[in-house]
């Protein structure tokens, strides 16, 4: 008897830990696949091609954050939203206003960059 209750009991912690990893991968799972760092070019800048790093992130609010790290250094990304894969904000090189606009389609971003009266196209993918 001391025996079977043992093994039910043995039974039952097996039970509760398999299940609460399978939670954890279900949690897993949820991640946003637009959280991490997009490899951007913007073409045709004065400056020629210039290659970005664009790193996405949600703070504690669970709000979007993007900083755009180039030649020019980081550069945090004002008001910036994204709602249904479309991403709009704005930065500022060298005290100069440009504003960034895209659609991410799974792990390709397709935008462009506005600024001192000109347009650049701003394409690259996920890394």
């Amino acid at each position: 008897m001391k025996k079977a209750i043992q093994i039910s009991m043995m039974i039952a912690l097996f039970v509760a830990t398999s299940c609460s990893s399978s939670k954890k991968v279900a949690e897993v799972k949820k991640v946003d696949p637009l959280i991490g760092t997009w490899a951007i070019v913007i073409k045709g800048t004065p400056q020629g091609d210039v290659p970005v790093k664009m790193i996405l992130k949600k703070d504690e609010n669970k709000q979007y954050q993007a900083t755009l790290s180039s030649v020019f250094g980081d550069l945090p990304v004002a008001g910036l939203k994204i709602e249904a894969n479309k991403m709009s904000g704005n930065f500022l090189v060298e005290g100069l206003d440009f504003s960034l606009g895209g659609t991410f389609k799974e792990t390709v971003f397709e935008g462009s960059v506005f600024g001192m009266g000109e347009s650049y196209v701003a394409n690259g993918k996920k890394e």
